[in-house]
């Protein structure tokens, strides 16, 4: 079991609709981040999107519980 941080993408399907997907957080060419406890992941979420930022008002990020 773990924790990860993910984001809400959205994009253009071929018929022009709108489709939004959760998708883990990760670096560029890499595996997802995986946190072993909330904490973690939290202290991590809140260095990337702090109180207050546009992803967390709009709810575009955040913490999964996951089993692996």
């Amino acid at each position: 079991m773990g924790y990860r941080i993910e984001v809400l993408t959205k994009t253009v399907d071929r018929a022009g609709a709108i489709v939004e997907e959760w998708r883990p957080k990760r670096p560029s060419n890499g595996p997802p981040y995986v946190f072993e406890t909330e904490k973690e992941a939290e202290s991590i979420f809140n260095m990337c999107y702090p109180r207050g930022s546009i992803a967390r008002v709009n709810g575009v990020a955040r913490i999964v519980k996951y089993e692996n």
